[in-house]
């Protein structure tokens, strides 16, 4: 072999071998950016339970009156709930890293009311509203807040003292004139609560949606009932002091 052709030789050793490093590098890449997709997808579909203890320990109420909150509570208590899932689908969207557990859980609560409320005004159906419920099963969900009262008969938005079980809430939430009932919510507690010493009070009830029922597909006075476990309640003027 003449000095020329040795160097070609080795010319192209030396191609082939800068070639097989590339492709490994482009395999390792390509590896990596599947395996992210891989985990990002698993964790939106699967995400992590929440402990109770750990989402009651951040809970803020302050969280509840920042501006995303506030704008979905005025659409909702203006009854139009359009708007109101409007809202809460583009600040959760847009905004998601920037929304805090206790938002999120109370945009949940909110996204079913509205729901609900679209369904008793006939604009949306039955099995809509079973499709948004079975999205939050076993998340966390947090209620407007609502008055504690004592011995009214017709107790609708209300946290009435009456209470069969200290250790559970039951709360009847309606449309604006009481007509229309949205959510029966029951609310078991991991701890025993004394209402009477919070009377004229408002306070979140909180808690994990574990089961829920629906009205018959004709039935519109009444649309929902939730059944909610490892609850909690916070009383709104306290929970200020504290923060």
């Amino acid at each position: 072999m003449n000095a020329n052709n040795f160097i070609w030789l080795i010319i192209l050793i030396l191609l082939a071998s800068c070639g097989s490093k590339n492709n490994d590098s482009n395999k390792s890449e390509a590896q990596v950016s599947t395996d992210s997709l891989t985990k990002d997808h698993s964790d939106s579909t699967n995400p992590a339970i929440e402990e109770p203890h750990s989402f009651e320990s951040n809970f803020s109420v302050h969280d509840l009156f920042k501006t995303q909150n506030s704008d979905v509570v005025n659409a909702i208590a203006q009854e139009d709930f359009e708007s109101a899932i409007k809202k809460i689908k583009h600040y959760w969207y847009d905004n998601e890293s920037l929304l805090s557990e206790t938002q999120k859980a109370n945009f949940k609560y909110m996204h079913i009311y509205a729901m609900a409320g679209l369904v008793s005004q006939k604009k949306k159906s039955h099995s809509d509203l079973e499709k948004v419920l079975e999205t939050y099963k076993d998340e966390f969900i947090i209620t407007q807040h609502l008055e504690i009262t004592q011995g009214n008969k017709m107790p609708f938005n209300q946290i009435q003292v009456e209470q069969e079980k200290q250790d559970t809430i039951k709360i009847t939430c309606a449309n604006n004139d009481g007509f229309n009932i949205h959510c029966f919510v029951n609310v078991g507690l991991v701890e025993k609560f004394d209402l009477t010493k919070h009377v004229r009070k408002r306070a979140y009830l909180c808690g994990r949606l574990v089961e829920y029922k629906l009205s018959n597909k004709d039935v519109y006075s009444w649309i929902s009932n939730l059944e909610l476990s490892d609850g909690f309640i916070k009383i709104l003027e306290d929970e200020f002091e504290k923060e």
